[in-house]
């Protein structure tokens, strides 16, 4: 017997929803050459009259879908499946789909926050969310029945109720999320079981024409069965949504529009037939007065009405130079002033010394123009790939241990750490300070492999297996790599390999820059392995790999490190708190804390998250099939 999906959801009296299965997307426009109308409908007003109103300037969807479970749920073969076909589906109509695969319950929280700062902020973008997975009912002290929908990390409650509750996600959390959202059209669909009941619906009969009322604000939401029906794990529901919405047989009244009412009565009628009454979906709008009078609106496939205007090239400064060195924490001297590691002129030849400890004198000509610019210093910025002479009794500056794994060594320096008011992309967390680190240090040139972990511990606890040797591992905590550090330093015979600080990381990340990204401004999908769909604001977009790629994939920053924006998380050393207001020299954190500090953004991450600046944090214990981590050894 196939396993089953069973969710008892409990009182949403006011859940702002309209969403679908949460897939791998981002919200993307047909015909984007054509001009960027947005979607007009064509509406029929209280008197008798027609009218054109603008809906939407877009679509966006977040599908969720569960399978992997590891704490005492039964796994489930195919929710993550059915979300990818759910995806290509909403991708094959030009819609911005992210995607969330066997999210573990901090992942979970997070990409429902992004829902809200994200696209949610947008008024006229509609939003979609489709939850497939495990559901589970709890009964509070007035017999009201309170549903949760499951992450993949949840514990069973009847095991470890605690656990449980601090996993899971309430719809209680859910309804406050739909609130957040300020998109004046939300839509929710769970493929899982529970109680329309419960949400108090308000159920319309699908109208033979587009009302005006259909631009008001509305929360819908279907489910696809009632409390006491069992979901199959082989989705019917899913079948039927895909060809309702892709083939436009919810398209009632044939106007190439689909509305929620449409879907949500197409769905109840057929589901129904073809489970041979075994389930019967539920659907409606909240019962909110503020938020029951819209109606969600799909554009059947093959209409253009939604297109996108091109997103405008970066500029790039054409009248200035910076002369960037890749040794670390030296002086660089142009026309009288000194700079740390970089400084900005005028262009025109003119000679450029470089002096740091222990490195012997470095001197450049910079330019007439960007495009004359000679080896030693480019434009806009970039540092350059040519580095000083090293003087004679200095570190080595690579070394290489007895699994092969690469270190490149960090001269000490100072730098300016966290990120400057003026970034709008900046979170309060980053309070922008000067530290020095006065000790070298040597970083691992990439992230840690399965390979390397494998020969280490004996196994891969990694997610993507399939990805092979030459992949990083992932899907470790924090705790998890300090016994690989243990095991890897009585192999090795020393005691110098840890993680790095989160001040190490960070300046070795930029590597001289102060910009966002060690490549600038912006952060292309040719240079690191990130969710493309979301680029910072003003950079274009790239492509969503979906996974990992192998370490050392992309072209490394100027001290020789590689993937330190995207791919996987790195776990640092030090526990979560807040940066001092001054300077500090050798930063190491709190002495305890609750959560430690990763770094560097993944494979699944938006731009932001892969800034240089941007922190995160979980507790020691936790993993995730983005988690990861790269090696420091004390010099």
């Amino acid at each position: 017997m196939a396993p089953y999906r069973l969710l008892k959801l409990e009182s949403l009296a006011t859940m702002t929803v309209f969403l679908f299965w949460f897939c791998p997307t981002a919200l993307a426009f047909p015909d984007a050459t054509a001009a960027a109308r947005g979607l007009f409908v064509e509406t029929r007003t209280i008197a008798g009259s027609t009218r054109e109103i603008k809906l939407y300037d877009g679509y966006h969807a977040l599908v969720v879908g569960c399978g992997a479970y590891r704490t005492g749920w039964p796994p489930l073969p195919n929710p993550v499946k059915d979300a990818r076909e759910v995806a290509a589906m909403l991708k094959g109509l030009g819609w911005h789909v992210e995607t969330l695969e066997n999210p573990d319950s901090r992942i979970f929280r997070r990409s429902l926050n992004r829902l809200i700062t994200g696209p949610g902020k947008k008024k006229e973008i509609a939003i979609l969310f489709w939850y497939s997975g495990h559901g589970h009912t709890l009964t509070e002290a007035d017999e009201t029945k309170l549903g949760y929908l499951v992450p993949v990390d949840a514990p069973d409650p009847e095991k470890d109720l605690s656990g449980f509750m601090d996993s899971a996600i309430s719809m209680r959390t859910i309804e406050t999320v739909s609130k957040q959202i300020k998109s004046k059209h939300v839509l929710m669909a769970f493929d899982s079981c529970f109680s329309g009941a419960i949400f108090q619906m308000v159920r319309a009969r699908p109208s033979s024409y587009v009302q005006e009322k259909v631009a008001y604000p509305v929360r819908q939401f279907i489910t696809a069965g009632t409390e006491d029906e069992q979901v199959p794990d082989r989705s019917i529901f899913k079948d039927v949504f895909i060809q309702a919405i892709q083939g436009g047989f919810a398209d009632l009244n044939q106007d190439t529009y689909i509305t929620g009412e449409e879907l949500g009565g197409y769905l109840q009628e057929h589901v129904v037939n073809y489970t041979r009454k075994a389930q019967h979906p539920q659907f409606g709008k909240i019962n909110n007065p503020k938020l029951d009078k819209g109606d969600f609106v799909f554009l059947c496939a093959g209409s253009n009405a939604i297109t996108a205007p091109p997103t405008p090239a970066p500029t790039q400064s054409q009248d200035r130079l910076t002369a960037v060195t890749n040794v670390s924490d030296a002086e660089v001297i142009v026309d009288g002033r000194t700079a740390l590691n970089s400084i900005t002129v005028t262009p025109g030849p003119r000679r450029v010394p470089v002096n740091q400890k222990d490195f012997n004198t470095y001197r450049n000509d910079v330019g007439t123009t960007p495009a004359d610019a000679q080896v030693g210093f480019l434009a806009s910025g970039q540092p350059f790939q040519q580095g000083m002479e090293q003087a004679p009794g200095s570190p080595k500056s690579r070394i290489t241990n007895s699994l092969g794994m690469d270190f490149v060594y960090i001269q000490p320096g100072a730098f300016m750490m966290g990120s400057p008011t003026s970034d709008p992309q900046r979170n309060s967390d980053e309070r922008q300070h000067r530290v020095t680190l006065t000790q070298g240090y040597y970083l691992q040139t990439t992230e840690v492999t399965q390979g390397q972990w494998k020969r280490v511990v004996g196994s891969s606890p990694s997610y993507f297996k399939n990805c092979g040797a030459d992949c990083p591992v992932e899907n470790v905590s924090w705790h998890d790599v300090q016994l690989f550090i243990q095991r890897l330093n009585q192999k090795e015979g020393t005691e110098t390999y840890r993680l790095p600080t989160e001040a190490e990381w960070e300046y070795a990340a930029r590597a001289g820059t102060q910009t966002p990204f060690f490549f600038g401004d912006c952060l292309s999908t040719d240079q690191a392995n990130y969710n493309g769909h979301y680029p910072i604001h003003g950079c274009g977009k790239g492509r969503y790999r979906e996974h990992l790629v192998p370490v050392g994939s992309f072209s490394p920053n100027d001290w020789g490190l590689h993937d330190m924006h995207g791919n996987v998380w790195e776990w640092c050393q030090d526990w979560y708190g807040d940066y001092p207001t001054g300077s500090v020299t050798d930063p190491k954190g709190p002495e305890s804390g609750q959560a430690r500090v990763y770094r560097g953004g993944s494979w699944g991450s938006g731009a932001t998250d892969c800034r240089s600046a941007f922190r995160l944090r979980l507790t020691p214990v936790d993993r995730g099939i983005f988690l990861g981590l790269r090696l420091a050894r004390t010099r």
